[in-house]
């Protein structure tokens, strides 16, 4: 039995287009992650066409959700020059 909170459709395969959407990226950025192995579809028509499963949806916003390593590497060395300046300037 399904949850109230979901649709009849809410298991269906997405297109690229309708999976992008619900990640709040282009179709070509699907494209481009498929191409670089950072996400798999779950599976393709006949005719090639790639098809998603809707709980990716959640794994891809979570991902990018999730600060990066170099992203925290950036934010690091951003703390340590502006600490660097501050002591150079001589306030506390």
């Amino acid at each position: 039995m399904k949850p109230a909170n979901q649709t009849p459709n809410d298991d269906l395969p997405l297109t690229s287009r309708q999976f992008a959407a619900r990640c709040g990226v282009t179709d070509e950025t699907i494209r481009r992650w498929v191409r670089g192995k950072r996400i798999t579809p779950h599976g393709r028509t006949p005719t090639g066409q790639m098809r998603f499963h809707p709980d990716q949806v959640a794994e891809v916003l979570a991902a990018r959700a999730a600060p990066t390593e170099r992203a925290q590497d950036i934010e690091a060395h951003i703390t340590v020059a502006r600490e660097r300046a501050r002591l150079r300037r001589g306030t506390a």
